[in-house]
């Protein structure tokens, strides 16, 4: 087993150069440690960010990422103008729809809105929000949509369960 000076340094090079969220087991694979060492690492971490700055180490898709923290979003936007602003309320809707009832086909989309969505959904494929996830197997195998990493990162979630639960919402 390697020994290193600064682990919890190593650790947070290592999830600021990764492009996906990288897991305990991937960093104790690269570094050839326990990843029980890996993981006390990542705590130290966490506590250090927790405790000053504008960057947090959170989980996703059971990997970690930093990421800026949430009470520092309005002065991101002056930087760099959100998605959200490009998207138009057909697509907000078909995203939604993709979100709460994943996976979906086309047919179904179409179905709850009323009206065809071809475009939309190929807009949200186009930005990365959504993608094909599989086919039913039925007759003409219809392509199954569901929401991408993107997606979570763009609304600030760890998972799909930390959506609200669609009777929570108030309209």
């Amino acid at each position: 087993m390697r020994e290193y000076e600064d682990l919890p340094s190593v650790v947070e090079a290592l999830i600021f150069a990764s492009d996906d969220p990288i897991k305990a087991n991937t960093i104790s694979n690269l570094l050839e440690i326990e990843v029980k060492i890996v993981e006390d690492a990542i705590l130290e971490l966490i506590k250090r960010y927790q405790s000053n700055g504008a960057i947090e180490l959170r989980t996703m898709e059971d990997g970690y990422v930093l990421v800026v923290k949430q009470q520092y979003n309005d002065y991101i936007k002056m930087l760099k103008p959100t998605r959200a602003s490009v998207l138009s309320r057909a697509a907000l809707e078909v995203l939604s729809i993709i979100a709460f009832k994943q996976p979906v086909t086309k047919v179904e989309i179409n179905e709850l809105r009323g009206v065809n969505s071809d475009s939309v959904v190929n807009l949200l494929l186009s930005k990365g929000l959504i993608e094909v996830v599989g086919r039913v197997e039925t007759i003409g195998r219809p392509i199954l949509y569901g929401t991408t990493k993107e997606f979570l990162e763009y609304f600030g979630l760890d998972n799909i369960e930390e959506l609200p639960k669609p009777e929570d919402i108030k309209l």
